[in-house]
């Protein structure tokens, strides 16, 4: 059962559900852009019989939006914040998308924190004219929140998964007419920085890594054959966001991860 917990950070209130399994190191599941703390949560703690914590990133889910100026280090250090309450000495983290990005960012700068990583639809290499241009193009989108959201789930799902989930384009309409155009540009500035310098802190990572991406995802950018030395690779069926669609290969990677611990 899910026990909702709500913690003070240094972003203003931040909601996350935890699976309490007594005497175990957690694993900790942050989600990506857009999304919230649900992607996760089909992932019950009986997979690893560890305690689960599935964490709603800062603007997301059930907290509050964020128009003012905040930054990546912000939200790395709202997580962390949560993470000393709940007082977490060691655990895996797991991330999708941002998410992925933010739990690389605290093993780098914590690394006696992290145990393992799953890092799911996670650029590596920072982006390009191409990409910083789309950004500034979505900025303009959150103007026209109802033709951003069909463009976003266009572009991160696969058209199959869309078809059998016909209700999920309608749910990103809420989810992006709920923010102001303030705070989705400012949102995407936080990620767009946040994507630059992962493959230089990949490199100092010492804890296992296990890295997913989605066969049709074309939103992610790598170098295969520098990420071999570095990782273990693992394709999931469907797009971007392959907690939803690859459920198989994730569960694998959770259960792999949970036992590296």
């Amino acid at each position: 059962m899910f026990k909702e917990l709500i913690f003070a950070t240094r972003l203003g209130p931040m909601r996350a559900d935890i699976e309490l399994v007594p005497d175990t190191e957690p694993v900790v599941f942050l989600h990506g852009m857009f999304l919230n703390k649900s992607i996760w949560q089909q992932y019950r703690s009986e997979l690893t019989d560890k305690t689960h914590i599935y964490i709603d990133m800062p603007s997301h889910g059930d907290n509050p939006l964020l128009d003012s100026r905040w930054t990546q280090a912000d939200a790395v250090g709202a997580i962390l914040d949560c993470l000393k309450k709940l007082s977490v000495k060691r655990c895996t983290l797991v991330g999708h998308s941002w998410g992925a990005i933010t739990a690389l960012q605290i093993a780098y700068e914590h690394p006696a924190l992290v145990s393992a990583l799953g890092l799911f639809n996670m650029p590596t290499k920072s982006p390009d004219l191409k990409q910083r241009f789309e950004f500034k193009v979505q900025k303009l989108l959150g103007f026209l929140p109802g033709i951003y959201a069909d463009i976003f789930a266009k572009t991160c799902f696969s058209p199959d998964f869309l078809l059998r989930h016909p209700r999920l384009i309608a749910t990103l309409r809420q989810e992006m007419q709920k923010r102001s155009p303030k705070s989705i540009a400012r949102l995407l500035d936080v990620i767009e920085s946040s994507a630059r310098g992962l493959m230089k802190k990949l490199f100092t990572i010492h804890a296992p890594v296990i890295m997913v991406n989605g066969v049709s995802d074309k939103t992610v950018n790598h170098d295969y054959a520098v990420l071999a030395e570095l990782v273990t690779l693992r394709s999931a069926p469907g797009g971007h966001v392959s907690p939803l669609e690859g459920r198989g290969m994730t569960v694998q990677v959770i259960q792999e991860l949970a036992k590296k611990t």
